[in-house]
């Protein structure tokens, strides 16, 4: 395996270079990739999480209006 001539040694370290250029390229698009899956995942947690916020809100001034329509009627009664 060592004894190799300097041409084939040449050789091996252009598939050597080819081999670690190719996988870091396919690391990086992977990594982007994952990268704009997980950036995507937070906008929609965080959608989410701000129309529950609104929804909740929303609920918590009905059941005030309820509870001041209700004190009035008790008021009334």
């Amino acid at each position: 395996m060592f004894n190799l001539q300097w041409w084939e040694w040449g050789l091996l370290g252009i598939g050597v270079y080819v081999a670690v250029v190719t996988l870091a390229r396919l690391m990086q698009g992977r990594r982007e990739a994952l990268l704009a899956e997980l950036t995507r995942q937070a906008a929609e947690e965080q959608r989410r999480k701000k129309k529950e916020e609104k929804l909740r809100q929303k609920r918590e001034k009905e059941a005030q209006r309820l509870k001041k329509l209700l004190e009035m009627q008790r008021r009334a009664a």
